[in-house]
């Protein structure tokens, strides 16, 4: 049988060795991730993890391999992908993280943390899996918790700044409410009339207390609005 020239040239282990680096690169790539990333069976048994799995939850992935997804995850998280839990690829539908169902995972030593769950199917030709993004959103979780916490006592210390800024707004009225009302008494007296001297005086008050108030007005409506 003729032999191809290209072939004679070709080194008879190129395409194992391509093999071996992309599955090099596609561990590396798993390993890599920020999340942790799990592949998981038509069953739901955990088939593997990735490193981030492993400080996550605090197993070694020998640990997890073969055991049931609700190893780490509640088992009502996956009753939104098939009630019965007899074969969640079938109804699993992509998510991104960050869009994920929120839940709580258990560490190894059993204690829970607030985690996002985003699932996809995989189907190839050796079979089914669901590979599975777990994020923990603990800090994320103790951020919102402390802007809560900011705005609560934003409002609360606006409330209190409104409540003793109409105080004070009321305090300073008062007393110049009661100067442009007698100003204008002294006016208006009849049995003892101003004299022509005293009227522009009192004018003058008048004038000087109205701007005043307005002033005041300006400015605490300002403020309180």
């Amino acid at each position: 049988m003729p032999v191809d020239a290209a072939s004679e040239h070709r080194p008879p282990s190129a395409a194992p060795e391509l093999s071996r680096q992309g599955d090099e690169l596609f561990r590396q790539l798993f390993d890599s991730a920020p999340d942790a990333m799990l592949l998981v069976s038509n069953i739901g048994s955990i088939e593997l993890v990735n490193l981030q799995t492993e400080r996550l939850f605090g197993y070694p992935s020998v640990e997890l391999v073969d055991q049931p997804i609700e190893t780490l995850v509640p088992a009502q998280v996956w009753a939104a992908h098939d009630a019965q839990h007899s074969n969640i690829v079938d109804v699993a539908e992509p998510r991104s993280p960050g869009s994920g169902q929120e839940s709580c995972a258990r560490h190894k030593d059993g204690t829970r943390f607030p985690i996002e769950i985003s699932s996809s199917p995989l189907h190839t030709r050796d079979g089914s899996w669901v590979s599975v993004t777990i994020r923990d959103v603990t800090r994320l979780r103790q951020i919102e918790a402390e802007l809560d916490r900011a705005r609560s006592s934003a409002e609360t210390t606006s409330a209190a700044r409104s409540e003793s800024l109409s105080s004070l707004s009321h305090e300073l009225r008062n007393p110049l409410n009661s100067i442009l009302g007698f100003t204008q008494l002294l006016q208006r007296d009849k049995q003892t009339p101003p004299t022509e001297r005293q009227r522009e005086m009192l004018d003058h008050v008048l004038l000087g207390g109205e701007h005043l108030l307005r002033l005041i007005d300006d400015m605490f409506d300002r403020r309180l609005r």
